[in-house]
């Protein structure tokens, strides 16, 4: 460094058209535009059977059980195995 500050460079990149009105500068640009068209309506077909698969998925989790509704049921799961064992164990002691 020779003590002061480094000047930068600008280096202008030739622009790929052309700036007349007479089209484009690539002879092929209308075919690759076409193409881009046609993936584009094909990305919106995949795009809508994404959002009919989307809603099915959110129809079955919305009809997925709670984690307090869980809960509840092992609950009382429990409570009626509870109530067997001490039911089977009363019945033993009396025979």
């Amino acid at each position: 460094m020779s003590g002061g500050r480094e000047r930068s460079k600008v280096i202008s990149i030739p622009s790929p058209l052309a700036t007349g009105g007479s089209g484009p500068h690539d002879p092929s640009m209308e075919l690759r535009v076409a193409r881009l068209e046609e993936d584009m309506r094909a990305m919106r077909t995949d795009v809508s059977a994404m959002r009919a698969d989307t809603s099915y998925i959110r129809g079955r989790v919305e009809r997925l059980p709670t984690t307090w509704s869980m809960i509840g049921t092992m609950i009382a799961g429990n409570v009626a195995l509870v109530g067997l064992l001490v039911a089977a164990a009363r019945l033993l002691v009396h025979s």
